[in-house]
């Protein structure tokens, strides 16, 4: 006897019994086929632009907060010092270790863009 059949003999005598439950399965199926509705008029075209606008706009303010959070901070001044400090200390391995970092984090999220783009094979 394979395992279907085994499991088809096992549940074969609930399927045939009537239990009553106040109505509680009939609602949980009207809202399961509610939610069922919902989910496929979210899976139209014109919802598909809705979203796309809302995260081009999303996107948009949170460059503008960026931007003038930059400007409000004087963001300019930190990475002038930054660069300063780099060209005039000694390096040290604070140094490789933040040119690592400098180099690796942008590769890997453009590793990770490519692949997701199946640009790239992996293994």
């Amino acid at each position: 006897m394979t395992d279907n059949e085994l499991l088809e003999q096992l549940f074969r005598p609930a399927r045939e019994m009537e239990m009553e439950d106040n109505g509680f399965t009939n609602r949980v199926m009207q809202q399961i086929e509610a939610a069922e509705a919902r989910s496929a008029i979210a899976a139209t075209p014109q919802a598909a632009r809705n979203t796309k606008r809302y995260v081009h706009l999303w996107t948009a303010f949170c460059i503008a907060i960026a931007a003038l959070l930059f400007v409000m901070m004087r963001g300019w001044i930190a990475i002038g010092q930054g660069i300063y400090d780099l060209l005039t200390t000694p390096p040290t391995l604070n140094h490789l270790l933040m040119l690592f970092i400098a180099v690796s984090v942008p590769g890997v999220l453009v590793l990770t863009e490519l692949v997701r783009r199946e640009r790239v094979s992996v293994l």
